[in-house]
């Protein structure tokens, strides 16, 4: 049996979350989810725990995907972050991957979602 892939996801949205949950989960993707909502929380995870990937929505009403990412990145520089929101195409896209992300998954096409994942942990073992 392989180890499950140890996943923090910041989201505050509980039925966008409860998709991507239920999306690994359908995929039979073997994963530990962390959610959190807030920076604090997010920051607290981060110091608490060991993760293998990051998702982060983009938009948050007071702690965005891009903070949150600058964060991991100054704590956990080697851990590869996702973008998963309903707002990131076109330029925003192109703006996440130049500030750092992994990757980036539109809400709409979830079943991008593993796919996603599974390249970014294998880019970052290489």
């Amino acid at each position: 049996m392989t180890q499950p892939i140890r996943i923090l996801h910041l989201e505050d949205d509980p039925n966008d979350a409860e998709l991507v949950a239920m999306q690994l989960s359908a995929e039979g993707l073997t994963h530990d989810l962390v959610r959190v909502k807030s920076e604090a929380e997010f920051s607290a995870a981060l110091d608490k725990h060991t993760f293998d990937v990051i998702l982060a929505d983009n938009s948050g009403p007071r702690f965005s995907g891009r903070e949150a990412l600058a964060l991991a990145r100054k704590k956990h520089p080697a851990v590869p972050f996702l973008f998963v929101s309903g707002s990131l195409e076109g330029e925003a896209a192109i703006a996440a991957m130049k500030s750092g992300s992994d990757g980036y998954v539109v809400k709409h096409r979830l079943s991008e979602l593993i796919p996603a994942i599974q390249h970014a942990l294998d880019t970052k073992n290489k």
